[in-house]
């Protein structure tokens, strides 16, 4: 974004856009890391392990029948 627009968007200028924006960040890591604990808290994060660990069990699975299914057939008499 040019200067020119930045001094537009924010009447302090670009660095009263820098400020707004670290002020952003900030709240938004303090948020992200009060919902990190409260997944673990309340044992989310473990459901979501559990739940990821199975999908990739599935998804394994899925590829060893898939390879069964188009792997060639041996010679077999007619």
């Amino acid at each position: 974004m040019s200067n020119f627009l930045l001094r537009l968007a924010s009447p302090h200028g670009e660095a009263g856009t820098r400020a707004n924006h670290s002020a952003r960040v900030a709240a938004w890591m303090t948020k992200r890391r009060e919902q990190v604990a409260w997944y673990r808290r309340t044992g989310v994060t473990a459901l979501q392990h559990q739940r990821q660990a199975a999908f990739a069990r599935k998804d394994a699975i899925e590829r060893e029948l898939l390879a069964l299914v188009t792997a060639p057939v041996p010679n077999t008499p007619a």
